[in-house]
């Protein structure tokens, strides 16, 4: 069984890089204390394909 959390999600958050280039991002934080699992995934496409977070 899969367990679920409830997430807060951050749209277009700038992430700097080292040389000065800024990358859009989108974070999904999970609700509550305590260590969650951590998904990175990277596309040079848009961040905003929801289609792509099932």
């Amino acid at each position: 069984m899969t367990e679920s959390f409830r997430v807060n999600r951050h749209v277009d958050t700038k992430v700097p890089m080292r040389d000065g280039v800024q990358l859009s991002a989108d974070l999904f934080l999970p609700r509550g204390a305590g260590p969650r699992p951590t998904v990175l995934m990277r596309t040079p496409y848009s961040n905003s394909l929801e289609a792509t977070i099932e």
